[in-house]
């Protein structure tokens, strides 16, 4: 019977149980069963880069080289796996490809050498051209890339270096050309020279490229009417081959000669030719234009200069002055010293030029003084002495006159034939000068109460040296007349010049973005007493540059009352000494 018992509780446990977990089945089905719920899609499907196929630049290489002047197309065919069409960017090498947004064309970070206008269909040849520039390395190195014409993600292939370099055939170059009496002179031609007024050309003559072996050089010498040169056929335009030379080794000279140039008569003066260089590559490329004119001179003994003295070498400018400059020179004709009827002189530099009359193009202080008129004496047989710069011709030169070691003394001598421009000339040198003035005899701070500061107060430094020119700001402690400490540190009767501070705008507050008066200053920042200025050099001496300096004082809330004094200084240095330029 007690089992009996048992069996019962247990049904009886199994049946609450299994209640139990029917109702939680129940309930777990009430809640989920009646919600119904959905999930959004999203994809980005990214813009392949288009795939490259072999770039070219169309055979320009070292056997084939293109001449300067003309065009190196490069070209390819590239396919775009999402349908698009694609840009060619033919980029310098070093650096790399960046795409364009907005279907605009990509950007080589190094540089490019041509872009294509336009983007390509997918599958269709794209090409873009440039042209070749005499800057232009004879070898350049080149890598093309492909990129897509997609308005939202633009993707651009690898570099591919194609056929490597475009290759550049430069113009021969005219080296030192003499026309003369006989070769190698650039001398005037007497008529008759050589019994029949023959006038012989040498010309240097240079191929500048190297690649597939250097070309040999052929020089042409043309009359003055000659307006152009046809390299294919050797032909000077608009006027008649004199001579030439042709198979002539770079590096050395071509020679020539025309027997009857200067027969008698000939009128004297200046007679013009031209000289054209072709090279004997594939593409036959005459010279870039340079040197192309170039003249002899037909006399009846011209004058000629020598023996340049000169007064002051190195010229030593004085800072806000000036400084005369003489010099002398020899003046020689083979017709006799009177045939010489006056002279004039001229001294400049670069990059200052003189004019056919022997003149100033330009006056400047700083690179070109004329002189009208050079005295003669000293006159016997041949020779002449002409003095430039004396009394009643000086020239004055002014402290910004430009640092040079390459100044130029000039004579123009005139005879009754005319004159002879730029002869021989004398050289000397003008010394650097970097100095400084300030405008403003004082800074004065006026009446201020303890712990008051000043109102703005101006300095002006002006430059009155030749080169360009800062200051180095320092300062003394203000005292009163009858100070005696050493220093200012906790003096009643002395103001620190930590108390001084200066700015490059009047509005500044002191102790905010100004600098304090040092009293010893460096190169360095404004912190280090540097005023960083960089003050030009002025162009004329009347009126000197200018850079302005704003200064206020603050005054120590226990400072005694008392009549202070003391001095700033500025010291100049060249260029600004922040170490810019």
């Amino acid at each position: 019977m007690q089992i009996n018992r048992d069996k019962n509780k247990w049904s009886q446990f199994f049946l609450s149980a299994l209640s139990a977990v029917i109702f939680t089945l129940v309930v777990g089905t009430a809640v989920y069963a009646a919600t119904s719920d959905s999930v959004d899609l999203t994809i980005n499907v990214q813009s392949l880069a288009p795939t490259i196929g072999s770039p070219s630049d169309n055979g320009s290489a070292s056997s084939t080289p293109t001449n300067v002047g003309s065009d190196v197309t490069f070209s390819t065919t590239a396919t775009d796996p999402n349908g698009d069409g694609y840009w060619l960017a033919i980029c310098k090498t070093g650096g790399s490809i960046t795409p364009g947004t907005s279907g605009a064309a990509p950007t080589c970070t190094a540089g490019d050498w041509c872009i294509s206008s336009s983007a390509a269909a997918s599958g269709v040849q794209n090409s873009c051209t440039y042209t070749v520039q005499q800057s232009d390395s004879e070898s350049n190195n080149w890598e093309a890339y492909v990129c897509d014409d997609d308005s939202t993600t633009s993707s651009c292939s690898a570099a591919d270096t194609g056929d490597s370099s475009f290759n550049v055939n430069h113009p021969p170059v005219i080296g030192t050309v003499a026309i003369g009496p006989s070769y190698g002179s650039s001398a005037s031609v007497d008529p008759g020279n050589g019994t029949t007024g023959v006038v012989y050309f040498q010309v240097g003559v240079t191929d500048p490229d190297s690649n597939g072996g250097q070309d040999t050089i052929d020089m042409y010498a043309c009359s003055g009417a000659t307006t152009g040169f046809v390299a294919s056929t050797a032909t000077c335009t608009g006027g008649t081959l004199l001579c030439s030379d042709t198979g002539v080794t770079t590096g050395t000279n071509a020679q020539c000669s025309d027997s009857d140039l200067a027969p008698i008569p000939t009128t004297h003066g200046t007679k013009n030719v031209k000289i054209y260089l072709r090279d004997n590559s594939s593409t036959k490329l005459a010279d870039d234009g340079t040197n192309n004119s170039q003249s002899y001179s037909i006399t009846d003994v011209a004058p000629t200069v020598s023996n340049f003295s000169i007064g002051s070498n190195p010229l030593v400018p004085i800072a806000g002055n000036s400084v005369n400059q003489t010099y002398t020179a020899t003046i020689s004709d083979n017709n006799g010293f009177a045939d010489i009827t006056s002279a004039s002189g001229a001294i400049y530099t670069s990059p200052a030029t003189l004019t056919g009359a022997g003149i100033c193009t330009t006056d400047s202080e700083f690179n070109c003084y004329d002189t009208p008129s050079c005295s003669l004496t000293g006159g016997s047989g041949t020779s002449v002495t002409a003095n430039c710069g004396a009394a009643g011709n000086l020239i004055t030169t002014w402290f910004n006159i430009k640092p040079s070691s390459e100044w130029k003394a000039h004579v123009n001598a005139v005879s009754d034939l005319g004159t002879t421009s730029l002869a021989t000339e004398g050289t000397f040198t003008v010394n650097s000068l970097n100095a400084l003035a300030v405008a403003e005899a004082n800074i004065n701070y006026n009446n201020l109460s303890p712990g008051a500061t000043s109102t703005s107060q101006t300095i002006t430094i002006q430059n009155a040296g030749n080169v360009i020119t800062d200051a180095l700001i320092s300062g003394d402690n203000m005292e009163v007349t009858s100070y005696s400490g050493s220093d200012c540190v906790n003096d009643a009767d002395c103001i620190s010049r930590a108390q001084q501070h200066w700015a490059a705008s009047s509005s500044f507050t002191w102790g905010s973005g100004d600098f304090t008066l040092l009293e010893t200053p460096s190169v360095g920042t404004a912190s280090n007493g540097c005023s960083d200025r960089t003050i030009a050099v002025t162009s004329d001496h009347t009126t000197l540059t200018t850079s302005q300096i704003y200064w206020k004082l603050k005054i120590p809330a226990t400072q005694a009352a008392g009549s202070y004094t003391g001095t700033n200084a500025f010291v100049a240095t060249p260029n600004n000494c922040s170490g810019g330029e």
